[in-house]
């Protein structure tokens, strides 16, 4: 059973969005903690746009990841634009527009954080 107040995923007849689960809304906390560790974020460049929400990221530094959020990348990330990944706290930057993802798959060393 779900701790979390609202099912995921969220379908049209539900209204907005309300769940906080990775890939659906960034919470406050989550965001908080982004801000709190810099050092996590990594460069990178949307690569393909898959089926169902899907892209990949091609880190700047090599390697990839494939992450997944219910809304999308099109509008916010669409392919070609540059971004910053935060694996540890599931959020993809693009701009001013913080997305909160599931990482599905990575094809790169992980992130050391000191």
């Amino acid at each position: 059973m779900s701790t979390f107040p609202f099912p995921a995923p969220c379908t049209p007849a539900d209204g907005p969005c309300r769940s906080y689960r990775p890939r659906h809304l960034v919470h406050m906390i989550q965001a908080k903690y982004l801000r709190l560790t810099p050092d996590g974020w990594r460069d990178g460049i949307v690569g393909e746009l898959g089926p169902r929400g899907t892209a990949v990221v091609h880190y700047l530094a090599g390697g990839r990841v494939t992450v997944w959020n219910h809304h999308g990348f099109a509008v916010a990330a669409p392919a070609g634009s540059p971004v910053r990944i935060h694996e540890r706290y599931h959020a993809l930057q693009s701009g001013r527009a913080v997305l909160c993802v599931q990482v599905l798959g990575r094809a790169a060393a992980q992130v050391t954080v000191p």
